[in-house]
């Protein structure tokens, strides 16, 4: 296995929902009084399997979209533990495919 493999069996699968840095969408020159700052947080939902505490980076929720059979990961997303509003946990779906859907 490689050095940065983890335990697949320990890590979840997860929905995050975490506010991101978002433009204003102002295409010309504004004056600091005719825009609105207080306009909420762009909310993004995001889902992967998130690594466990202990194999973090500190302060940060690890998401990976893919790991190969050596533990190697892909599709890795860092977000900062004060930019998450939510964590959900999700199951992952074992059985077989209906052939009928």
């Amino acid at each position: 296995m490689s050095s940065g493999s983890t335990n697949r069996i320990s890590d979840q699968l997860v929905a995050v929902t975490w506010a991101d840095a978002h433009s204003l969408e102002t295409f010309d020159w504004k004056s600091l009084d005719s825009l609105d700052l207080n306009d909420g947080d762009y909310l993004i939902v995001s889902v992967g399997w998130m690594l466990p505490e202990e194999v973090s980076k500190k302060n940060h929720v690890v998401l990976y979209q893919s790991r190969t059979p050596d533990g190697d990961l892909d599709h890795i997303l860092v977000i900062p533990q004060a930019m998450v509003r939510v964590i959900e946990k999700l199951s992952s779906y074992c059985g077989s495919r209906d052939a009928s859907a």
